[in-house]
């Protein structure tokens, strides 16, 4: 499905970060979003210096005015991507926005304008139900609670990501039960990142949405494109193309899809004949160099 990242780990054309402390970045990003016009905007800015944690940092920090300067920092991207939802729902488009459930910035003024809105909802979604577990070490496995606010305009997008955790005294309602894991530290910098769940969660909710079948078409358009990749690949693992459509056969693959790939097959295996010829010859020539200095 046609999108775009935009954060920190993401380089831009000019091949340098999206660092959104930058007003150049964040205006480079406006007119990227206005361009686009994506039908559903996203947007987990860091929530680091929101945190309870942070705020117990701060009165034991050496360096108070530091973290200050960062949280001033935080706010102006909340600030940024808040002017985005909003530019998102004026203009008949879906935007969601992700912070933890307890944390302060849910109260930064840009953030709480957005909530206002008639058209626009918080829900609480406790992510162990989505998946979130620990990652590494002995508790590898163990559920991770990490209550979350999913604020969004996009009523199907929320009722996906309100599941919350039914389990008592530390216990975890999931399939698989277990006890809550303390969401700091390594682990809280590990459940930073999705879970697979969460993201089926969303890309549900998005498929069931009205005026949306534009998204369904894109999404079956990626699953097409994933399926010619992994054909690609498998010619790629086999060196004759009738023991590949034998095995293709073998699996049950339809004669539909064996054809389709073959043209594929073909310009495939004759590059890789012509890569194997052109080492072979190589080959050939450093033997006879190797013969003459030896003579």
């Amino acid at each position: 499905m046609a999108g775009f990242a935009l954060d920190l780990t993401v380089l831009d054309d000019d091949g340098l970060p999206w660092d959104f402390s930058e007003e150049a970045k964040r205006q480079k990003a406006r007119r990227l979003v206005r361009e686009q016009r994506p039908y559903m905007l996203i947007g987990s800015p860091s929530c680091k210096d929101f945190s309870t944690w942070q705020a117990l940092n701060m009165s034991k920090s050496k360096n108070p005015q530091a973290m200050l300067r960062a949280k001033t920092a935080s706010i102006v991207h909340l600030d940024f991507v808040a002017s985005l939802y909003e530019e998102q729902a004026d203009g008949g488009r879906y935007f969601l926005h992700e912070h933890p459930l307890n944390a302060t910035s849910w109260e930064i003024p840009s953030i709480s304008r957005v909530l206002r809105r008639g058209d626009v909802e918080r829900v609480h979604g406790d992510q162990c139900q989505y998946g979130a577990s620990v990652r590494h070490g002995p508790l590898k496995g163990s559920p991770v609670k990490k209550p979350t606010g999913f604020m969004t305009n996009a009523p199907r997008v929320a009722r996906a990501l309100e599941t919350r955790c039914t389990g008592v005294d530390g216990s975890c309602s999931r399939v698989g039960g277990g006890s809550h894991v303390l969401c700091s530290s390594r682990v809280a910098r590990e459940a930073a990142l999705y879970p697979r769940e969460l993201c089926r969660a969303v890309l549900k909710g998005i498929s069931t949405m009205p005026h949306s079948s534009h998204v369904i078409e894109a999404m079956e358009l990626a699953k097409r494109e994933r399926a010619a990749r992994r054909r690609r690949a498998f010619v790629e693992r086999h060196t004759s193309l009738p023991s590949a459509a034998a095995i293709l056969r073998a699996e049950g693959h339809s004669q539909e899809d064996i054809v389709e790939f073959l043209p594929t097959a073909v310009s495939l295996l004759a590059a890789r004949r012509a890569q194997k010829r052109a080492e072979a010859i190589d080959k050939h020539v450093g033997r006879i160099k190797t013969a003459r200095g030896a003579l």
